[in-house]
């Protein structure tokens, strides 16, 4: 149950984000669209359980204070997260532009705040010129498309009140592509420096890495 959501335009290219100061306006197609992609993200194989670090960040003091109630304020909240979002991309040119949705969910889990990032698709689109009286009709690209409600995210986190002695603080997509530029630095931006958190192994995660391991030794030592 979606109960809120706030989307902001981070441009690394441009000299601040632009932070709305207002919430998005819930009509069918948005809540549609929103929806089917955060169960994307709720049943994506990507998504792991993770914990807060100990040290000191700002994206779980802001989340706890909002989720307990502190400061309920879900705009106030979403703009500083996209402050520190526009921070780590200005010190990392590989970190995509994106539009930062941050939302407030109510779940079978309790009230969480979920926070997705919505990298740019290259989209085309036509154009109809009139040429010497004549229609000409061309494609054009639409750099700043927001990810389809087919296609799924990249990264996105949903956080959970923030309890003692809990298995996991929240949970976490974080695809990546595996580039030897990124490697050099913050491939892991979005999960080590924007939430501060540790991945937690599953069962589940164990299980697919054995398996993934056990075919990656298969196909190089037994030949057909």
């Amino acid at each position: 149950n979606i109960q809120e959501a706030v989307i902001h335009i981070v441009d690394s290219n441009a000299d601040e984000p632009i932070l709305n100061e207002y919430s998005l306006e819930l009509n069918e197609d948005i809540y549609k669209f929103l929806h089917r992609h955060i169960e994307k993200c709720f049943k994506d194989e990507e998504l792991k359980y993770a914990i807060f670090n100990p040290e000191r960040n700002i994206v779980k003091e802001l989340v706890h204070d909002y989720l307990n109630g502190i400061d309920d304020n879900l705009i106030n909240l979403s703009q500083e997260l996209a402050r520190q979002l526009f921070i780590i991309m200005k010190a990392n040119v590989n970190i995509p532009s994106c539009d930062l949705i941050v939302i407030s969910l109510i779940t079978d889990q309790g009230p969480m705040i979920g926070i997705l990032k919505m990298d740019y698709v290259k989209n085309f689109t036509h154009q109809v010129e009139f040429i010497e009286n004549k229609i000409g009709i061309g494609i054009v690209p639409q750099s700043a498309g927001l990810t389809a409600s087919s296609q799924r995210i990249q990264k996105a986190a949903f956080i959970k009140p923030i309890r003692e002695n809990q298995a996991y603080n929240l949970m976490v997509i974080d695809k990546q592509k595996k580039s030897k530029e990124e490697e050099a630095y913050g491939a892991n931006y979005f999960v080590s420096n924007f939430l501060g958190c540790s991945i937690v192994n599953n069962e589940r995660d164990m299980t697919k890495t054995f398996l993934k391991a056990t075919e990656n030794w298969t196909r190089s030592n037994i030949v057909e």
